[in-house]
């Protein structure tokens, strides 16, 4: 285990909108992808329902759909893409979380 993934992580909520919170917990997704070996983002093993990066994927699909969404419209989370770039390469992971880090500085 690298001396990354052995830091103890301070976790702080943030208390000013749900967007900040939301941004908080993606900048911790981004360092918790940064610490991962490539190899092990994307294994799936038998004792699992996918990868960490089908998860991660997921997840950013969720924030994805919420910028994205119109705010007088009903917000779908029905439409995601699976197999992408972001499942099996940390790297893409970090640009989408930046893409989504910097949409959601315009909701604050």
């Amino acid at each position: 285990m690298n001396a990354v993934a052995q830091a103890p992580v301070a976790i702080q909520v943030a208390q000013d909108s749900p967007v900040s919170a939301l941004r908080g917990r993606l900048e911790e997704l981004m360092r918790l992808v940064l610490t991962l070996p490539a190899e092990a983002y994307g294994a799936r093993t038998s004792r699992t329902s996918g990868s960490i990066g089908e998860h991660v994927r997921h997840v950013l699909d969720h924030i994805s759909s919420f910028v994205a969404a119109c705010p007088s419209a009903v917000l779908s989370y029905d439409h995601r893409t699976r197999g992408t770039a972001v499942e099996t390469e940390p790297s893409a992971a970090i640009r989408e979380m930046m893409r989504l880090a910097a949409a959601l500085e315009s909701w604050d």
